[in-house]
């Protein structure tokens, strides 16, 4: 009996220290993964929706993290962002406009200028590089640098005013900036005014601006304002709407004052004004067709249309 005991604990103690070793080896040590089969440098994703983007990478640590104005990869005053670390220590996500622990800003070193956010419908380009490729190409500012398959690892050609560098060791990406929406398809109408719409690259509200037309409107200011969704004035498809307000004999009166003044960022707040339709927080929506209409104190109040006296209005879509 003492046998067997005896027998049942070792295996016991056996399978003990199996699991153990198996937990042990599965634990993280802090030491850098390692790319034994060196992996191309690929797929820079860049955050959507934000000025100082995160961004990442497949392929490992680099050495090199850069962004230029436009569509090209140079070292030259096109720069916005280029920080560097020896040995390949920089880790995805980098954010743009911060230097990475332990890392230097090189931007001026070529003629750049460090930005701390990008700026809104501005196409940059993003690169990342590796320590094996940055000694060589750092000799070649002002020239292109383009990916090149057919190189090995750490290996450069320069031809002209380009530089093709190994896809082990180098990749970039040309992006559009499209944080706020944009518009198109505007077509102005109306007796009152000639209506200006133009993109607001802060939030996704547009700026209008207009020039009084008509014979005998009084002023350059209107007293009554809205938009709708669809091509067409629809008070079912109210989007905002914000009219003179005055207090008479104890009565309110609307539309009977010009009070707002141009430009107007959509959504904005006006002194003696009353909103029957708060603007969304959010701005605009992209993919939407509007209908945007202003008229001044002597509209009738009623008449929505291109033949509508002291009225105007515009369609347009986002995207």
């Amino acid at each position: 009996m003492n046998k067997f005991l005896c027998c049942t604990t070792l295996k016991l103690l056996f399978i003990f220290c199996i699991l153990l070793f198996i937990v042990g080896c599965e634990k993280d040590n802090g030491v850098l993964p390692s790319y034994s089969d060196n992996p191309k440098l690929q797929n820079l994703v860049i955050e959507q929706g934000v000025f100082t983007p995160k961004i990442t990478w497949v392929g490992g640590y680099i050495s090199v993290f850069a962004v230029n104005r436009g569509e090209e990869a140079k070292l030259d005053s096109s720069l916005v962002m280029l920080v560097h670390k020896s040995s390949d220590e920089i880790a995805y996500p980098i954010t743009f406009g911060l230097v990475p622990d332990g890392g230097e800003e090189l931007t001026a070193q070529y003629g750049g200028t460090s930005l701390t956010s990008l700026n809104e419908d501005n196409t940059y380009t993003f690169w990342a590089l590796k320590n094996d490729a940055w000694s060589a190409i750092s000799n070649h500012p002002g020239k292109c640098l383009v990916s090149d398959d057919s190189l090995q690892s750490g290996n450069i050609r320069v031809k002209e005013d380009t530089v093709f560098i190994s896809s082990f060791s180098f990749v970039r990406f040309v992006k559009d900036l499209d944080v706020y929406l944009n518009i198109e398809n505007v077509k102005a109408r109306g007796r009152l005014a000639d209506l200006y719409l133009v993109e607001n690259d802060t939030s996704n509200s547009p700026i209008l601006t207009w020039d009084i037309k008509q014979s005998g409107a009084e002023g350059d200011d209107i007293a009554a304002m809205g938009i709708t969704f669809s091509s067409f004035y629809s008070p079912q498809e109210m989007v905002w709407e914000v009219w003179s307000e005055e207090e008479i004999d104890g009565e309110f009166k609307f539309g009977t004052q010009n009070v707002i003044q141009q430009p107007v960022v959509l959504g904005q707040s006006f002194e003696g004004t009353r909103v029957f339709k708060a603007f969304p927080e959010e701005g605009l929506e992209r993919g939407r067709q509007y209908y945007l209409w202003i008229a001044n104190k002597q509209w009738d109040g009623l008449t929505h249309g291109r033949v509508a006296n002291y009225y105007a209005y515009l369609t347009f879509q986002t995207y």
